[in-house]
C-alpha cells in the first residue's frame, strides 16, 4: 500500500521532459511501467519493453499490456512462458485479447490446472488457479470445490477465502444481495446449495451461471 501511495505522488510530480529518463530508469524500477502506460509513452519504451519481456519473469501487468498494445508478436512466446509460471487472473485476460494466441492459450491454461498444487492455501494463487480456470470456461474447478467444502465445517469457511473470491469473480451471483457477495461464509453457503450440473458457461460474459430448469 505504502508503495503504491508513493508511485502516485512520484506519478503526478513528473512532467512530460522527464519521458526519456522515466524509460531510462525502467529495467531498475520496473512499477515505472505502470506510470508510462497511462502516460501514453509505451511507443517510446518499446525497447525498454522487449528488453524486460526477454530478461525477466513475473512481469507488471502495465508491461503485458504494453507489449500487446504495440504488438510486439516476438515477446508473445515469453508472456505464455511467464503466464505459465506467474499466472494471474488480469495476465489471463490480457492474453485472451489477443486472437492469434488462443490456441497456446488454451493448452497454457490446461497445463496450469493439471500441474495444480492439490493443497488449499491462503496464498492468493489459489484464487488465481480457480479463477483463470472457471473464466476459460472449465468445469473442473467445481468439482475440486465441492470436495474441498465439503471437508470443511462452515465455521472455518473463511478458510475458503480464495475459492470465494474465484466464484465472486467468475459467477453470476444474482441470487445473493448485493451487499451479501463478498462476504465468503455467504458466497460458500450458497454454493453448497448449488448443483454441480446447474451450472452452465456463457462464453459471452465470460461467466458461469445457475440454471435450474
Amino acid at each position: 500500500r505504502a508503495a503504491q501511495l508513493l508511485d502516485a505522488v512520484l506519478h503526478q510530480g513528473i512532467s512530460e521532459d522527464q519521458k526519456d529518463l522515466v524509460i531510462k530508469r525502467l529495467s531498475r524500477q520496473v512499477r515505472l511501467s505502470d506510470m508510462i502506460l497511462e502516460r501514453g509513452w509505451h511507443e517510446e519504451a518499446r525497447d525498454a519493453f522487449v528488453t524486460l519481456a526477454k530478461e525477466r519473469e513475473n512481469l507488471p501487468i502495465s508491461v503485458i499490456r504494453g507489449l500487446i498494445l504495440l504488438n510486439e508478436t516476438d515477446t508473445y512466446p515469453d508472456l505464455l512462458d511467464d503466464f505459465q509460471e506467474h499466472p494471474t487472473l488480469a495476465f489471463y485476460d490480457a492474453l485472451r485479447t489477443v486472437p492469434a494466441l488462443q490456441k497456446n492459450l488454451d493448452l497454457r491454461v490446461h497445463l496450469i490446472w493439471e500441474r495444480r498444487p492439490r493443497v488449499l492455501s491462503h496464498r492468493l494463487n489459489t484464487q488465481a488457479l480457480y479463477s483463470i480456470a472457471l473464466r476459460h470456461g472449465m468445469r473442473e474447478p467445481f468439482e475440486e470445490i465441492y470436495q474441498i467444502l465439503s471437508r470443511i465445517e462452515p465455521d472455518d469457511f473463511s478458510f475458503g477465502y480464495g475459492i470465494s473470491r474465484a466464484i465472486q469473480e467468475n459467477v453470476d451471483l444474482n441470487e445473493i444481495p448485493t451487499f451479501q457477495r463478498n462476504d465468503t461464509r455467504k458466497v460458500l453457503g450458497w454454493l453448497l446449495k448449488q448443483r454441480l450440473e446447474w451450472f452452465q458457461y456463457d462464453p459471452s460474459r465470460r461467466l458461469f451461471y445457475v440454471t435450474k430448469a
